[in-house]
């Protein structure tokens, strides 16, 4: 009786020896993007079970209580006409850590401001960085959020199945994370760091490793060592990789109508090619490219703050040498309330929102609650925003 109990033992541990040697060969250094998807083909099929939930988790519910049409139905439907009618409905997904991010084994941070977001391969990327040093003695909140910054985070989540996988927590890094861009050329994710003029340069394989160290051990978050970066001339708040190069705007905080936000163009390895490529918007937070039918069109996310609807700035541009320039602007296009960060990926064009947060969702600083709050990263048609037209 003792040996037929042992046998299905003896099956799993087996089991286990051998899907370790399998991933020990596929997960190695500059893994190609088909061999990243082979590994997480192998967690959506449920080889791996979720993370564990405890008091210390991650939050993955909508920090607003609503479900995706709830939230749709709360916005002014005709303020914001343009931007419903393109939405692609079934690609949102929640930003996870808005109401707690679990940053240490039995440490949470409440804190947390999102920032940015790319798409690689596999995965829907958001980077935060912990906002409770912006709490003024003022705040009835600054008693109780009297902790030290927390390091900044990624949040990844499967891009497929729009599920959370884990947070990475950047070690040792406590800076403004930013904007996120994607160079699928080489695998590497760029991250704004506008407290230090650094663009961070992180390798994907890190954080497939990240990502799964962190559910074969089944422990959230996963870390990661930020080394990698090169200097810019400007304030990183929008980046952008487009053919080869690495596009990096600015965010002056000021309400001109006047583009005065230059937006400059380096290479993959940081060499700066061009002194000012052109000049954007006020308040820019998100720039992406998209090339549909033969034609160039580029996208800024520009955010005026918690009582100022957003606004996506479409521009038709034309490619010269190392250069970017501006066409015609095609139109303006109503978003909700502090939209960050964009990117495309297809006809998808992803937007990020720190509205919902509790800095300035509860607000903790007690200046006043953000107006049109959207706790999800939202995706809109690229063709029909960059048409006029609805779906």
């Amino acid at each position: 009786m003792k040996n037929e109990k042992l046998i299905p033992k003896m099956g799993r541990a087996i089991s286990a020896v051998l899907l370790m040697g399998i991933l020990a060969v596929t997960v190695q250094a500059d893994l190609p993007p088909a061999h990243i998807s082979e590994v997480h083909a192998a967690v959506r099929r449920g080889l791996l079970s979720d993370v564990g939930r405890d008091p210390y988790a991650t939050s993955t519910d909508s920090v607003l209580g609503l479900t995706y049409d709830g939230l749709v139905g709360s916005l002014n439907q005709k303020k914001f006409a343009q931007y419903l009618g393109t939405l692609y409905p079934e690609q949102s997904c929640v930003i996870p850590g808005l109401r707690q991010t679990r940053v240490g084994e039995e440490e949470i941070c409440d804190t947390m401001v999102p920032q940015g977001v790319c798409i690689t391969e596999r995965y829907i990327l958001i980077s935060a960085y912990d906002g409770v040093y912006k709490i003024k003695e003022r705040s009835k909140y600054y008693e109780s959020h009297s902790h030290e910054r927390h390091e900044s985070v990624i949040y990844v989540l499967d891009k497929n199945s729009r599920k959370y996988l884990t947070t990475i927590i950047l070690s040792g890094s406590r800076c403004h994370v930013g904007s996120l861009a994607y160079n699928q050329d080489d695998n590497i994710v760029y991250i704004a760091d506008s407290d230090n003029d650094y663009v961070w340069k992180l390798g994907l394989q890190q954080i497939v490793d990240a990502v799964w160290n962190s559910r074969m051990e089944n422990q959230d978050p996963g870390y990661v060592e930020l080394e990698d970066y090169f200097e810019v001339q400007n304030r990183p708040s929008a980046l952008c990789y487009y053919q080869k190069r690495v596009y990096v705007g600015e965010c002056a905080d000021n309400f001109s109508n006047s583009f005065n936000n230059r937006m400059l163009v380096y290479t993959p390895e940081g060499v700066q090619l061009k002194e000012n490529t052109l000049l954007l918007p006020y308040y820019t937070q998100g720039v992406a490219f998209a090339d549909v039918d033969g034609t160039t069109y580029m996208f800024v996310s520009g955010s005026r703050g918690r009582y100022i609807t957003s606004t996506m700035h479409v521009y038709l541009v034309e490619k010269q040498d190392d250069d970017i320039l501006i066409r015609e602007k095609l139109r303006e296009v109503a978003y909700p309330n502090m939209s960050e960060d964009i990117d495309i990926q297809g006809d998808f064009l992803y937007s990020c929102y720190e509205s919902a947060c509790s800095f300035y969702h509860m607000p903790l600083d007690g200046v006043g609650r953000s107006r049109n709050p959207v706790d999800r990263i939202m995706v809109n048609s690229v063709s029909c925003i960059a048409a006029g037209v609805t779906r």
